[in-house]
């Protein structure tokens, strides 16, 4: 089982270049995760066929444990599937701003999303990272946002300045690619 263990960990580092050539960074994660897990499970099976463990009495423990493990990791588990959900259906996608509404935010939150995970999806705010669990995130309007972030600005002009020159002004000076 040891070696099986090693033998995940380094299929996982070798096929982790060939699949972030062809995937986004969080799907690519989420892909290499999904493919030790396999082969973690697998090796476990082979290693169990060889001690000479019989089927019926795993399927009868494999049963048990699924069920009190499965009861205890509740919120665990949806944020996986969540994370999953939410890799396939791409609402958004890694670098986009969005706003997410609604009941367990207690409001609103804007940000520009910086990675997506199987338990968390992490939005920035300015120097703010925050991380919401996926299965809030399910639960949420999610509203992408294509105008660039307002900018307030605070400038001194002399009295026989007219708004129409500081607009002429501005116009020179600013220019948005």
């Amino acid at each position: 089982f040891i070696l099986g263990w090693g033998l995940a960990s380094a299929l996982g580092r070798s096929l982790t270049p060939w699949i972030l050539r062809r995937m986004e960074p969080g799907t690519a994660g989420t892909a290499t995760f999904v493919i030790k897990l396999v082969t973690i499970v697998a090796v476990g099976a082979v290693a169990l066929n060889i001690a000479g463990v019989k089927t019926s009495t795993l399927a009868v423990g494999g049963a048990f444990t699924a069920v009190v493990l499965g009861l205890a990791a509740q919120q665990t588990l949806g944020n996986i599937f969540a994370g999953v959900v939410l890799q396939s259906t791409r609402p958004f996608r890694v670098g986009e701003r969005v706003r997410l509404v609604g009941g367990p935010l207690a409001g609103s939150l804007e940000g520009t999303v910086s990675s997506l995970g199987l338990f968390h999806t992490s939005i920035l705010d300015g120097k703010d990272r925050i991380m919401v669990p996926n299965n809030v995130l399910l639960n949420l309007a999610i509203i992408p946002l294509r105008e660039p972030r307002g900018i307030d600005i605070k400038a001194r002009f002399d009295s026989h300045v007219s708004p129409r020159q500081v607009q002429e002004m501005l116009k020179q000076a600013i220019t948005v690619p």
